[in-house]
């Protein structure tokens, strides 16, 4: 589940940002201690957007402006926003090194096109998919709304 659900505009492209993730196992470890020996720095780099959140659609209120936050590993798979797109989206707090920022997945994410249809970011073709691509903005708002009590 996510926390919040909204709608918004990309409103600028912000700089990249590198943190060193927590060694969670043995294995981790054991990897770090042999790059660091090989002389690589172990940092991962997250991209960053700014969204202007113009409606909260379902789940907790966010500011109204929000920082999107990306694993770059992730860049090529995700949905490439540029300045001015319009979209709904899923949110999910970040926390810890993350704390300010918000995660998404092309799976809760939807264009928004002509101002009022809706076009999922995802290219799995499924019954969803279907019956959402194309839809009204007001269809999807009401889909959300019917499955999420918040």
């Amino acid at each position: 589940m996510v926390d919040s659900i909204v709608i918004g505009y990309i409103d600028e492209v912000l700089p990249s940002y590198q943190i060193s993730l927590p060694l969670v196992g043995e294995s981790d470890k054991a990897i770090y201690e042999k790059n660091k020996a090989l002389g690589f720095d172990q940092k991962d780099e997250f991209i960053q957007r700014k969204l202007k959140v113009e409606k909260l659609v379902a789940g907790a209120p966010v500011n109204d402006e929000v920082i999107l936050s990306l694993n770059a590993m992730f860049k090529d798979i995700e949905p490439q926003f540029k300045t001015g797109m319009k979209i709904l989206i899923a949110l999910e707090k970040g926390n810890y090194m993350h704390e300010g920022k918000y995660f998404f997945s092309r799976y809760g994410t939807y264009y928004i096109v002509e101002e009022n249809y809706v076009l999922p970011a995802y290219e799995k073709v499924d019954y969803d998919s279907k019956k959402l691509t194309g839809a009204s903005l007001d269809q999807l708002i009401t889909t959300i709304q019917s499955v999420r009590e918040d």
